[in-house]
């Protein structure tokens, strides 16, 4: 495991040295101005379409928690405002008739956090959600909000749709998670949240990073092996790998730009990914394993991200779509054939 901070400061202060520079970099996001963000891409026999609504914010990362994380760059809105910016975006995405395998729908932090996320507003996405012939619907919540009488309410108010409920881990690992990420998340916690979702009988997808600071590829890659075996054991959990963007009001930017933290390649995901079995890679869904559009609005607060030469990312990318698509382990296989000198270099 590295260990560069020597000549910066001491391990144990990366706590705090992570949320002080967060404050240093804080700036409220041009997104919140549109109120309202959309991406839609193909997903098994439909499409997923991931709705981000602007709102007052995470609190945790506000607190300086997450050194990932650029939920806490955002201006308060009024419970009236987001409702209405909800409405419209839902209007806008029932206009394309799709045909929607599942909607996502984040309001910048915790589902069932009150402080973030009112009632109403929360009674407004769930109409709202109603109005789409979706097979699924899908929210993100800190295990902490989590509790049998939230699921209950959502179990009532979603109509005629599958719910999953994602959850934020990052990695099993308890130094990974709340020291090089700074998540603040007691495994125990986690371990209870997962016990009410499943005693609700619904769906549950966890989140794990890939790229932590500190830690060499081969550290990287045993990590999110240890990660997503932990949350397979669960048998009702899905485990999503994000590869780690750097984002402008985030920890992670002000280690790289320190020369501290080195971004993961594409390749170093292909390699993590070919780590797993056939039968592993089936139950694995991959996101953010690109920057979906130069020009989107939900790519502005993108400073970096991992990237192959022009020459092969055509094709590394091709394969990775379609993976994250129909979860068929033969098109990770098969990028083991590509011998670009850009594999050898990035």
């Amino acid at each position: 495991m590295l260990n560069p901070w020597k000549s910066k400061c001491n391990i144990d202060n990366l706590n705090i040295f992570l949320s002080a520079k967060r404050n240093e970099l804080y700036h409220v996001s041009d997104n919140v101005k549109r109120g309202y963000l959309y991406r839609i891409e193909d997903f098994k026999d439909g499409v997923f379409i991931y709705l981000w609504l602007a709102s007052s914010g995470c609190t945790w990362a506000k607190s300086g928690y997450c050194s990932f994380c650029y939920y806490d760059n955002f201006a308060p809105l009024s419970e009236n405002e987001i409702n209405i910016n909800c409405k419209k975006a839902i209007h806008e995405i029932k206009s394309l008739n799709l045909k929607i395998n599942s909607i996502f729908v984040s309001p910048s932090g915790s589902f069932y956090n009150s402080a973030e996320l009112s009632e109403n507003n929360r009674k407004c996405i769930y109409e709202c959600v109603n109005e789409l012939d979706a097979k699924m619907f899908l929210f993100e919540t800190r295990v902490e909000t989590i509790s049998p009488e939230l699921l209950k309410e959502t179990k009532i108010c979603i109509k005629n749709k599958q719910i999953e409920v994602s959850i934020g881990l990052e990695s099993s690992n308890d130094y990974v998670r709340n020291i090089l990420y700074n998540k603040g998340l007691n495994i125990k916690n986690f371990e209870k949240a997962i016990k009410m979702i499943t005693e609700a009988h619904l769906f549950c997808s966890v989140n794990l990073l890939f790229g932590a600071p500190f830690l060499s590829k081969e550290d990287r890659i045993i990590d999110i092996l240890n990660s997503v075996r932990y949350v397979l054991s669960y048998n009702i959990c899905t485990p999503i790998i994000f590869p780690i963007h750097i984002r402008k009001t985030t920890g992670i930017r002000a280690l790289y730009e320190d020369g501290l933290f080195e971004p993961v390649t594409v390749w170093d995901f292909v390699d993590m990914l070919n780590n797993f079995s056939d039968e592993e890679l089936g139950q694995i869904i991959i996101s953010w394993h690109k920057v979906y559009s130069k020009n989107s609005e939900i790519n502005a607060d993108i400073v970096d991200s991992f990237r192959t030469c022009n020459k092969c990312y055509g094709t590394v990318l091709y394969n990775l779509d379609q993976f994250r698509t129909f979860s068929n382990p033969k098109y990770i296989r098969d990028l083991n054939n590509i011998r670009c000198e850009c594999r050898a270099i990035l």
